[in-house]
């Protein structure tokens, strides 16, 4: 699924997941949310004309989503569109649910402020019924080169760790477990082992491993990241 407000951010953002779905031979599904200022979904033909500005957006938007619809077929996948009127994000959980898809591709950043993309992008990860990946516009499939997990290796570790690798071999990237060791939630050594040894026992499959002291976890990604490539 990929919800767009065609914006750049979110155009990026489809781009990369007709990639990822071509590689893996998946349906692609566009979703837009359209606000207007009248429910246009019920308005009769004839008092259309008394919303200019809503018919122009209306059709443009309708436009948009075939454009998307045709570059994905175009790259030989299944596709569809979807429009939602006058719903928030909560309508793209719906869809989610409703159409059972099993991952989700956003931009990081939204059209304008009232956009479901930007701010609201952190809810639909939360949220969301599916795995979400969600895209800065100057990325592209190419750069991404590791998928990292950062875990306070609880007891759902390695079942989010086997769900995780799918999404790792579907973009064909290595999959990393990150953890950051906290003042407030320090482990000295022997427990860090003890607890990757339960993690990694019912896991056929090797990953990397990466410790980090800092002062709280966002600084530990943050440390991370800023000495990693790419």
């Amino acid at each position: 699924l990929v919800p767009t407000d065609f914006s750049e951010c979110a155009n990026k953002a489809a781009e990369i997941a007709i990639e990822i779905a071509k590689k893996n031979n998946a349906e692609i599904h566009f979703l837009h949310l359209f606000n207007a200022r009248v429910n246009w979904k019920e308005l009769r033909p004839e008092q259309e004309h008394l919303y200019p500005e809503v018919k122009k957006d209306f059709h443009n938007a309708n436009t948009k989503l075939d454009e998307l619809v045709k570059k994905a077929t175009e790259a030989g996948l299944n596709a569809k569109r979807f429009m939602e009127f006058n719903q928030g994000r909560s309508a793209i959980d719906t869809h989610i649910n409703d159409q059972h898809h099993d991952f989700v591709i956003m931009g990081s950043q939204g059209a304008s402020k009232s956009s479901v993309l930007g701010s609201n992008a952190q809810k639909v990860i939360r949220n969301s019924f599916a795995p979400a990946l969600v895209l800065k516009s100057e990325h592209n499939l190419s750069a991404l080169n590791e998928l990292v997990f950062c875990t306070d290796m609880n007891s759902q570790t390695s079942d989010k760790l086997i769900m995780l690798k799918s999404i790792a071999d579907m973009l064909n990237i290595p999959l990393k477990m990150l953890t950051i060791n906290t003042p407030s939630n320090f482990k000295e050594s022997a427990e860090l082992e003890q607890k990757i040894k339960q993690i990694m026992n019912p896991i056929n499959f090797e990953i990397g491993f990466h410790h980090i002291d800092a002062l709280n976890v966002e600084r530990g990604i943050s440390h991370y990241c800023e000495n990693r490539p790419g």
